[in-house]
């Protein structure tokens, strides 16, 4: 039995995909032979036909909500070629599961997907069909409910050898923890965190995932993509220390101003952490308390950025244009307060209510929807003021794009 999974990169930098070299381990665990396909334009009759010609018992897609139309128009001219069945997962269906029933697709994975995947596969081995309130197929189920993994340490390292080696040092990254303690407006946390329920690895787990990707590409740098790294001082104390004393390569992580005090950048600082990426969103506190549900100040804000500096910590800061709302004033205090704070870096995000989020469920802003032109921004003055920003931190270095 063969698997072939896609993955989609268009109009970016071709990076690996932590679900497919999980779900990839799992299927290999039960001996299926696994294949990937990895989507960088949109010639998607083409790509059928090279599906098509694979040969595969079962094409698995894990898609995002920025390329759920893709993966959909893809989809449907598999159909076009072939009856091979065509499963979806990914955050798209964590997010929204009832856009699963008006697509192409045959069944979705909505939850965590290890067990549930394996499961399926099992049961297309076997000629069966697959039964779990967590497998979503047609034309409906009565009741859904989204699968949670706690246990990590139960299911095989993840397949990352499945992408080439060059492909993972574009951007070498992992990940130790899935959901998130706050809850934005403008995030699905709350949906791919399930209700804030947390999911840790042990530290054995994140160390071995660690020296897995060093071993096999070797990079100069590493980066832990967990929505935010330092959420847990107890479990990041003991991997630090277990990272220090086995790994031993520069790392970047993410993180809120709230949370960094000193003991945690003296602990990041003295434990191979090059630097932190902070969240900021907006310079207007009013936006972020109101809109974004980010219930943070200025100070806490400017200190952050004074304390990672203060223990030699590079940083970034994330920001967003084009809110709901934002006024030409509110822009303002946004360039004006990376100003202060100085960062190494700053990127520069158009405002998008993700599926899964309370603004996107109020639809709240569709004119930047899933966009990063300048031009959907309708206020010709605050384009021009951000055009003026953009081309500013580029001159100074400071642009952060991928």
């Amino acid at each position: 039995m063969k698997c072939l999974f896609v993955h989609f990169s268009i109009d970016t930098t071709v990076y690996y995909s932590h679900a497919i070299a999980s779900l990839s381990a799992v299927a290999k665990s039960i001996n299926f032979d696994v294949d990937l396909l990895i989507i960088r334009n949109r010639n998607y009759k083409e790509y059928a036909k090279t599906i098509t010609e694979k040969l595969p018992n079962v094409v698995a897609f894990s898609l995002t909500s920025l390329y759920w139309e893709e993966g959909t128009l893809l989809a449907e001219q598999i159909k076009k070629e072939t009856t091979i069945p065509l499963w979806v997962g990914g955050n798209h269906i964590n997010a929204l599961p009832e856009s699963f029933y008006d697509s192409p697709f045959d069944a979705a994975c909505y939850g965590d997907g290890e067990s549930v995947f394996k499961q399926a596969l099992i049961s297309l081995a076997l000629g069966n069909a697959y039964h779990c309130s967590s497998w979503l197929v047609k034309p409906d189920n009565t009741k859904i409910k989204h699968n949670i993994t706690t246990s990590y340490h139960e299911y095989p390292m993840p397949d990352i050898q499945l992408f080439p080696p060059e492909t993972i040092l574009e951007y070498p990254s992992l990940y130790f923890s899935k959901g998130c303690v706050f809850s934005c407006n403008y995030c699905m946390s709350r949906n791919g965190g399930y209700a804030n329920q947390i999911r840790w690895k042990t530290i054995e787990r994140a160390i071995d995932e660690c020296i897995q990707l060093v071993n096999y590409c070797n990079p100069s740098e590493l980066y832990f993509d967990d929505d935010t790294f330092v959420k847990n001082v107890t479990w990041i104390t003991s991997f630090l220390r277990a990272y220090s004393n086995t790994i031993k390569i520069p790392f970047y992580c993410n993180s809120r101003p709230e949370l960094l005090s000193d003991k945690i950048c003296e602990l990041l600082s003295n434990n191979y952490c090059r630097g932190v990426g902070i969240g900021i969103e907006s310079g207007s506190e009013q936006i972020r308390k109101n809109i974004l549900g980010r219930n943070m100040s200025n100070e806490q804000i400017k200190n952050a950025f004074a304390k990672c500096k203060a223990y030699g910590l590079e940083t970034w800061s994330f920001n967003m244009v084009n809110i709901p709302k934002e006024t030409i004033k509110d822009l303002y205090k946004t360039i004006e307060i990376n100003k202060i704070i100085n960062p190494d870096y700053i990127r520069v995000s158009i405002f998008t209510p993700f599926p899964g989020s309370p603004m996107y469920e109020r639809k709240i802003n569709y004119e930047s929807y899933f966009s990063k032109n300048l031009q959907r921004i309708r206020s010709s003055k605050k384009r021009e003021i951000i055009e003026e920003w953009l081309i500013q931190l580029h001159k100074e270095g400071k642009l952060w794009n991928d």
